[in-house]
């Protein structure tokens, strides 16, 4: 009797040595996943950013390596307060009291970035199929192509890869709106002392701005944007 139960424990050892060995392989292999991965998610994010420094190559790979991490920890806590904006958002949307705007004014939030992260959360939800891809870009960029007045063929041209920092999709957008805009409109841009009176303007917006209705700051930087492209 006692062999028979030393019998049984030492295949049950013997079994939980085999199970042991095969969470270990299981877990060998998902940890070669994630850095196939990461190796892949590393080369798009940092694709968007350009560290110009004169340093040497192991300085300038540790650099990356930060830059990564910062764009990973930072992107999941955009993700994280998009969503929590977005679901409180619309959980209150039947109040006519301003709960929404009050609460989030309240821990300390201003309006624009409050919606510009519920915009951003709503695109990817939209776009789940390019999620990697938009968590990826810049988070400047992504407030972009996630904006509602984003024209089309701006953001397609993000999500298809040719347009793939801000300073372009800027310089794509100043052309499209530069288009758009009233003969009468370029007219005005011809006096000479010009430059002075738009510097003086975008001083007072930039002082008033955030005291703006959301219509009104979007009307805002749409023409201080279509002023730039003029003097630039």
């Amino acid at each position: 009797m006692v062999k028979t139960n030393i019998n049984v424990l030492n295949k049950l050892k013997g079994q939980s040595k085999k199970l042991k060995a095969k969470e270990i392989v299981v877990k060998q292999a998902e940890s070669n996943v994630e850095k196939i991965i990461s190796e892949e998610e590393r080369g798009l994010i940092l694709k968007n950013y350009s560290l110009n420094l004169d340093i040497e190559d192991q300085t300038k790979s540790f650099l990356e390596d930060q830059t990564v991490k910062i764009h990973g920890v930072s992107t999941k806590m955009y993700n994280e307060l998009g969503e929590i904006f977005f679901e409180t958002q619309k959980k209150l949307s039947n109040n006519k009291n301003g709960v929404f705007e009050k609460w989030y004014l309240q821990l300390g939030f201003k309006k624009m970035p409050v919606y510009r992260l519920i915009n951003r959360w709503n695109y990817i939800v939209t776009k789940w199929d390019n999620k990697n891809l938009i968590e990826n870009l810049p988070i400047s960029l992504s407030y972009e192509i996630s904006n509602p007045n984003c024209p089309k063929e701006l953001s397609e041209k993000v999500l298809s890869g040719e347009i793939k920092t801000l300073k372009e999709f800027k310089a794509e957008k100043n052309l499209l709106e530069g288009e758009k805009m009233p003969p009468m409109l370029l007219e005005t841009f011809e006096y000479t002392d010009f430059s002075e009176r738009y510097k003086a303007i975008s001083k007072v917006a930039s002082k008033r701005f955030e005291e703006l209705s959301e219509s009104k700051k979007m009307r805002v930087e749409k023409i201080l944007e279509q002023l730039e492209k003029v003097l630039n």
